[in-house]
């Protein structure tokens, strides 16, 4: 084993998540006033919390001391303050839980980098309506040739309505410009200015492995099914206009922005997707030589930015980002929605691949023996329930 004393660690980040009671660094050794250098005064401490050690000999101190980016000790307040000096920074976190930073072992910050500031979210809102109002109000602010995009992340399950949106809900909130809603991985709304911009018609064919749902004269509804294959959905919402290289790495820094909120400060980056290389990396590339990379990733191996860099606001001035709080911002301001029991087995959550309708997992023509097995690698929770 490695010795802990080479492990790297964050610089000092997530300031934004002591609001939410958790704060994102790697702590690679800890210990009752462990100290790493001898007489050095600390750049950052950290007083009077619950700081999590994973020292199993001394798992919770009330302090921690951070010095050029490293773990400098952990102890009670009064031990970790005398090694404050005049230049050290000291926040009080009244109590708050400090963790070590989380590992996402199984995402695509890259690609939902490049996309989130076009991206309208959904997650945490409670109604249908206010998702639709949300969804005109982002419409009457989109300059063509723009979409609107709601890429996952909701349930209808979480809407007071009980149901989904209608297209002709959709329509009517959208008249004029293209909206791709994303639901699960099982299927897409789009509304007839996407329709027109895509050049969807009765002669489109439906590709392998989609549907492209057709009404009574053959013409597209507006509905993408993804049946058995998402690729329907990714391919269709790769069609739609991208941001320039400058908006893609204002994007990428929003979007770790709200990983860091989570609590995430390290990530396995999944790729695929239709995310390319090296184009579509020339942004992380940029940011790490910037020194600007809030979130560790697999194709970096640079260090972090200061604790929480300023952000300039998102761009385009369009963007989402800029008008309505993001999912974790709602769930710091305790506007995070529970989700009510619904299933007829009274499970309380839906599963993050098929929704409520646990009885895909079971019931789809899959050549596999060990279907539990198989959709709990994919992330699937009904084999739980």
């Amino acid at each position: 084993m490695a010795d802990p004393e080479t492990f790297p660690t964050r610089r000092r980040t997530l300031q934004a998540a002591t609001a939410a009671g958790a704060i994102g660094w790697l702590m690679p050794r800890s210990g009752r006033t462990q100290q790493r250098r001898e007489g050095m005064m600390a750049d950052l401490i950290l007083r009077d919390g619950r700081i999590t050690s994973l020292d199993r000999t001394a798992p919770e101190a009330e302090a921690i001391a951070i010095t050029d980016g490293r773990v400098q000790a952990v102890g009670s307040t009064e031990e970790i303050m005398r090694l404050a000096g005049d230049t050290t920074e000291i926040v009080d976190l009244a109590g708050r839980r400090v963790i070590p930073g989380l590992n996402d072992s199984h995402t695509h910050l890259i690609r939902g980098g490049l996309n989130y500031n076009m991206e309208l979210r959904w997650e945490g809102v409670p109604s249908l309506a206010d998702g639709l109002r949300m969804l005109k109000q982002q419409a009457d602010r989109t300059p063509a040739p723009q979409w609107v995009r709601v890429v996952g992340g909701w349930s209808e399950y979480q809407f007071a309505e009980r149901r989904m949106p209608t297209l002709a809900e959709i329509n009517a909130a959208a008249p004029d410009t293209p909206v791709f809603i994303l639901h699960l991985y099982g299927r897409a709304l789009l509304n007839r200015a996407a329709l027109a911009a895509l050049g969807f018609t009765r002669d489109t064919p439906d590709p392998p492995g989609g549907e492209i749902q057709r009404g009574a004269k053959g013409e597209p509804t507006g509905l993408l099914i993804a049946k058995p294959s998402a690729l329907i959905l990714y391919s269709t919402l790769a069609r739609g206009p991208r941001l320039p290289l400058e908006g893609q790495i204002n994007s990428t820094r929003h979007y770790m922005r709200e990983m860091n909120r989570l609590g995430i400060t390290s990530v396995i980056d999944a790729g695929g997707g239709g995310q390319n290389f090296p184009e579509d990396y020339a942004v992380i590339q940029r940011l790490h030589d910037a020194e600007q990379l809030t979130v560790r990733i697999v194709y970096g191996d640079g260090g972090y930015a200061d604790r929480s860099p300023p952000l300039p606001p998102a761009s385009p001035s369009w963007s989402p980002v800029n008008v309505a709080p993001s999912p974790a911002m709602r769930a710091e301001a305790g506007q995070a929605v529970r989700m009510e029991r619904a299933c007829h087995d009274g499970c309380a959550n839906a599963c993050g691949v098929h929704g409520h309708d646990h009885r895909i997992a079971w019931t789809n023509p899959i050549p596999v023996a060990d279907l539990k097995a198989f959709w709990g690698v994919l992330g699937c929770s009904c084999f739980a329930v």
